[in-house]
């Protein structure tokens, strides 16, 4: 069985609960001990400052005495140990004194990573109180120092950041002879076999106003041991012993097109705080990440964190689990370090000319046998239009399975094009329904006349199953692709799901169009599902004046994943004529025989069930989960089981009071308690 640093691990569950309710009162009793100490009164000037420390500094000892007298714990600790091997009883007795000494002095008790550095980190702690004679309250640091800390007000039990000043509300509490301080600690010594056990008690006092005039008091004392028991049980565990995997990340080089990013703009490019991205985005131009980018971003210049409409804070956030802190994602930082990057400064940026070259081809006339024919060259003669042309697509369902049509300028519905590929010299106007893949290129503008949606929705989650051959629309536009005044009035809300591309222009609302008052119970809401490649910023879905917004004040700009994993429309631009760079993310069986030794034995109940549907399922071998070391281990279903005897060892500290005296007191004058 696999053993601890301490040879022992810790029962989880009830234990710990007990392990927090006597920290818990330990501290309370100790705090509320020293809120109802009150030495006896005298004028604090002269001599009498010395004789007041001496004062309290006795009186800080007797209460500590009386806390570790009364306290009285009954506790266990149930630890697994090698069968046949005897429990570790000074260990076992060190884990019960540091759950008392915790309260006293203050320090982080942690029984799952239980070991001596841990107890003599608490044993040496000091706990410093504030004492104001004028008002007899007391007063304890919790956090940050004295000056301008957080203090705690033991009378009244508030807690105040700002140091003692504002806590005791006294500028002058350096100066004015009011304040006393008492730092204390109190250490446990353990000798095996003796009988009994013994505390060493230290407390300084002085005050504020003359620092260098201090009184220490120390005292030993004496209550009974600690008794251990052992038992042996018959202990039934589902213990992970198969084969371990971890995700791992893979980068390979391949050729982008301008769909397989959510956003590619030319320009600069902000994202406000509120402002969700899903898929990669790319600038070629620096790119101000304010908002939550849950996959990887790109710029030829510089990538920031700063939200321009929120002050230029930096309040980016990036990778899925940003804003879960087990889980790996956060800051700009994070995102620079990992490997790939979540955040890329220095990207090469888009090659735009590409697109000119996909509508035309070498020539800029119709010609089918240019050497490198684009979309005018290679469209139907049905399918071609030297002018402007309105587009419709539909489904016919008069047939099994049904089938995709569309129809030009209200004329009859004609098959999808057999390459895909629909060409107008002039503008094209683009709605309806779309059951197929098709692309349609435009020497001008590509107008939005309505809803564009596909029979089956974009697949807008991350690995999700590809359901037969996803439908895909590409408009791309010479110029620019605008939503017309007539379509923003029929549509408060607006749907597209295409891969768009201006490949000098812009993607944004009629300029003549009317200004409405921005209505947050009722917006104009823009679902932009696909991708969108925008060369130029000049011009916006949205354009705000003060509380006048013309256009869709609240957009979601989702990728569709199909466009990515399946590939891009019929001749949809390359992006890059370079190699860029994919990630692809798997899961791989963990070999190093180190992080094996971590992981085999780990019981069930040790690990994180991992759901249908959460990230990393899978049903094979991604049923569960172990965070060690910075990181996800994942394990499948099966389990196996074993029985053993196991030797259980509890430490018990008596729960009655048991009569505590002090073995010995003097005062020290060399050697105070120093915080």
């Amino acid at each position: 069985m696999r053993q601890s640093i301490i040879n022992l691990r810790l029962r989880k569950g009830a234990a710990l609960l007990l392990v927090l309710f006597i920290a818990f009162a330990s501290i309370l009793a100790m705090l509320g001990l020293f809120a109802v100490m009150a030495p006896r009164q005298f004028a604090v000037k002269g001599e009498a400052v010395s004789d007041r420390a001496l004062s309290m500094a006795d009186a800080g000892v007797d209460r500590i005495v009386q806390l570790i007298n009364t306290t009285g714990m009954s506790f266990s600790t149930p630890v697994i140990v090698e069968e046949g091997q005897s429990p570790p009883t000074e260990q076992v007795t060190k884990m019960v004194i540091a759950q008392l000494l915790a309260g006293i002095n203050g320090g982080t008790y942690n029984p799952d990573t239980f070991d001596d550095a841990q107890f003599n980190s608490i044993n040496t702690a000091v706990r410093r109180y504030f004492y104001n004679v004028s008002t007899n309250e007391y007063y304890t640091l919790q956090t940050g120092d004295v000056a301008s800390g957080t203090i705690r007000n033991l009378s009244t039990d508030t807690s105040t950041t700002g140091g003692l000043a504002v806590a005791g509300s006294d500028l002058s509490y350096l100066t004015d002879n009011l304040w006393f301080e008492l730092d204390t600690n109190t250490s446990y010594h353990y000798v095996a076999g003796t009988n009994p056990d013994t505390w060493d008690l230290r407390v300084t006092s002085y005050n504020l106003a003359t620092p260098t005039v201090k009184r220490t008091i120390k005292a030993q004392i004496n209550r009974g041991d600690i008794t251990p028991t052992s038992s042996t049980t018959l202990v039934t565990t589902e213990q992970a012993n198969g084969n371990w995997s971890e995700r791992v990340t893979t980068t390979t080089k391949t050729e982008h097109t301008f769909s397989d990013f959510s956003g590619l703009y030319h320009s600069k490019t902000y994202f406000g705080k509120y402002e969700v991205t899903q898929g990669m985005i790319r600038s070629d131009s620096d790119l101000y990440m304010g908002g939550w980018a849950k996959d990887p971003v790109f710029a030829s210049g510089t990538v920031t964190d700063i939200a321009i409409d929120d002050g230029n804070r930096s309040d980016g956030r990036f990778g899925v689990n940003a804003n879960d802190p087990t889980q790996p994602g956060g800051n700009l930082g994070w995102a620079t370090s990992q490997s790939p990057k979540y955040a890329t400064s220095g990207y090469p940026a888009a090659a735009w000319g590409n697109g000119t070259g996909a509508l035309t081809g070498t020539s800029p006339v119709r010609n089918p046998l240019d050497s490198n024919p684009g979309m005018q060259d290679v469209a139907g003669d049905a399918y071609y239009f030297s002018g402007d042309v309105t587009i419709v697509f539909g489904v016919d369902t008069s047939v099994t399975p049904n089938v995709g049509r569309v129809s030009f300028n209200n004329g009859a519905w004609l098959p999808m094009p057999g390459n895909g590929i629909i060409y107008a010299g002039g503008s094209a106007t683009v709605s309806g329904t779309v059951l197929g893949r098709a692309t349609v290129g435009a020497g001008n503008n590509i107008n939005i006349g309505g809803n564009i949606v596909y029979s089956q929705p974009p697949r807008t989650v991350e690995n999700t199953a590809i359901v037969g051959t996803p439908d895909s629309l590409g408009l791309v536009a010479k110029n620019n692709i605008v939503i017309p005044a007539s379509t923003y009035n029929a549509n408060r809300t607006l749907q597209i799901d295409a891969a768009m591309m201006a490949v000098t222009g812009w993607f944004g609302i009629d300029q003549n169009a009317s200004y409405h008052s921005i209505d947050t119970t009722h917006p104009f809401v823009g679902i932009w599902n696909g991708a969108q490649a925008v060369y130029s910023g000049g011009w916006a879905p949205a354009i705000s004046s003060g509380s006048q917004v013309m256009g869709y004040e609240e957009q979601h700009t989702v990728f569709d994943y199909n466009l990515l994993d399946y590939g891009s429309p019929p001749m949809y631009p390359v992006s890059d004529t370079y190699s860029g760079l994919t990630t692809v993310t798997s899961l791989q069986v963990v070999t190093g025989s180190t992080l094996q030794g971590q992981l085999h034995g780990l019981n069930k109940t040790d690990l994180t069930v991992v759901n249908p549907g959460d990230p990393g399922y899978d049903a094979s071998r991604a049923c569960y989960k172990y965070y060690y070391g910075g990181k996800w281990y994942y394990y499948g279903p099966d389990f196996d089981v074993k029985t053993v005897y196991e030797s259980a060892a509890q430490a018990t500290y008596s729960g009655q009071s048991v009569p505590l005296y002090r073995v010995s007191w003097k005062e020290q004058i060399a050697q105070p308690v120093v915080p």
